[in-house]
């Protein structure tokens, strides 16, 4: 019988690209543009811009871009880099092991550059990767982080190893190795959620895929029972289900997870605060919101990955995209509208926020801090008047805006591609046409000139 390890280097090494789904194809290509102009916009962030300053002190080689800026690095350095821009303002993608796009992209830009790949390579790679991370994080079991472990760190590394060893050519024996080497680096703590530091869970992810794979490529060797073994993966950080995880595994490429699970993000904060923001969203859409005369706000409901909003009263603005509170009272203070701009640390402090934080009351606990098996789907707003009445809105979480039961339309994630290309100091226009369809790109290298500031 195959082992998990088998089936996994199996799929990527042999799976026939062609047969990736139209609909799969159809997501990761929305997915890539959009995680290229968050990664644009999180180039000027303070976590890339001190990965910047580390590369031009410590760099190690030009082979590949870093985007947003005139800098060159090494695919490692690179990938270190862009996964931080890219998750730096918590605006990247969403789903399956947290937020995948942020560690494949940066992975697979920077070894498809070195290379001089093609689009439609890096695509299959990031689809083969995609899968990997989404089969594994079904199969050990540890998709809601409630040991405190940031899935995606911890399952990135695995996913984005799979994508950058199938566009080096690897053979199954090296995959193994380099599934190995990565076994050895998953990190990233949910206590590191409104930090710097949460950002960097997604850079060195991509980093250690890229240094993992490209090591295996040169012979170098690690356990290959890197899932399966007395002291890998499955026992270490899983449920310790030998089935469950074979099972999982043995549906890559016939069960498509990306198509059904990936969500765009619709605002730049943790997804566990969007179904709140979009209920306030809906008020506002329906009747103007009377926020002097608002005497309570309950938030009721929360998803059972809340553990992760661990600032009440945030001090700074990127402690808010960790804050159901803040999410709440800023959400109704900006009219539903919330944008990168929302989070400015002087957001924190403004009078009329202020007021509305203080009436904000968390009805209904989740499974982190109660222990209990809550999996609400709804989260519900509840506002209540001064004079007795009572607005209330629902949201369910996996039908909201960006999901894929609900997913953005073309126009949308264009807007939010100029947007934060804009926050970049690019001009979109020349990116978008050249990035929306990334299958089609016939050089990364060259697509890739165009993301570094004009000379002037």
């Amino acid at each position: 019988m195959a082992t998990a390890e088998d089936t996994l280097v199996r799929f990527v090494v042999g799976f026939d690209a062609s047969q990736i789904p139209a609909d799969v194809r159809a997501v990761a290509r929305e997915a890539c543009l959009d995680c290229l102009g968050v990664m644009l916009a999180g180039s000027r962030q303070a976590p890339a811009v001190k990965v910047h300053e580390q590369l031009r002190r410590h760099g190690s080689g030009h082979a590949a871009s870093v985007v947003g800026t005139a800098l060159r690095a090494s695919p490692m350095d690179a990938a270190l880099a862009n996964g931080t821009a890219a998750h730096a303002l918590d605006y990247d993608d969403m789903g399956a092991f947290g937020h995948p796009s942020a560690v494949l992209l940066p992975a697979v830009l920077a070894v498809g550059e070195s290379l001089d790949a093609s689009g439609e390579q890096l695509l299959a790679a990031y689809a083969v990767g995609f899968e990997v991370g989404a089969a594994l994080n079904k199969g050990l079991g540890i998709s809601r982080g409630e040991s405190g472990l940031h899935t995606t760190g911890m399952i990135g590394v695995f996913a984005a190893t799979a994508a950058v060893s199938r566009l080096l050519g690897l053979t199954e024996e090296q995959v193994k190795h380099a599934m190995g080497v990565a076994a050895s680096t998953p990190a990233g703590l949910v206590q590191n959620f409104g930090t710097h530091t949460k950002s960097l869970h997604a850079g060195m992810a991509a980093r250690n895929a890229v240094m993992a794979a490209t090591l295996a490529a040169d012979g170098f060797t690690s356990n290959p029972a890197f899932l399966e073994g007395a002291g890998a993966m499955l026992a270490v950080y899983g449920k310790a289900d030998t089935a469950r995880l074979r099972a999982n595994l043995e549906g890559l490429g016939t069960v498509w997870q990306m198509s059904v699970a990936l969500t765009l993000k619709r605002f730049p904060c943790c997804g566990s605060t969007h179904a709140a923001i979009n209920a306030v969203r809906a008020m506002f859409e329906a009747a103007p919101v009377p926020l002097d005369d608002i005497e309570q706000i309950e938030v009721g409901e929360l998803p059972p990955a809340s553990h992760v909003l661990l600032y009440p009263d945030p001090a700074t603005g990127l402690q808010g995209k960790f804050s159901i509170e803040f999410a709440t009272a800023r959400a109704l203070c900006d009219h539903g509208d919330i944008t990168v701009e929302s989070f400015a640390d002087d957001a924190v402090s403004e009078p009329a926020y202020r007021d509305l934080l203080s009436k904000v009351r968390v009805a209904v606990g989740s499974k982190w801090n109660h222990g209990t098996e809550a999996t609400f789907e709804d989260t519900t707003v509840t506002l209540r008047l001064k004079d007795g009445s009572v607005l209330s809105e629902s949201v369910n979480r996996y039908a909201m805006p960006g999901t894929r039961k609900a997913p953005l339309d073309t126009a949308a994630i264009r807007e939010k591609f100029e947007a934060n290309c804009r926050r970049a100091g690019l001009e979109s226009d020349a990116l978008y046409e050249r990035w929306s369809d990334i299958g089609a790109i016939g050089s990364v290298r060259d697509a890739l000139a165009a993301t570094a500031p004009v000379a002037v």
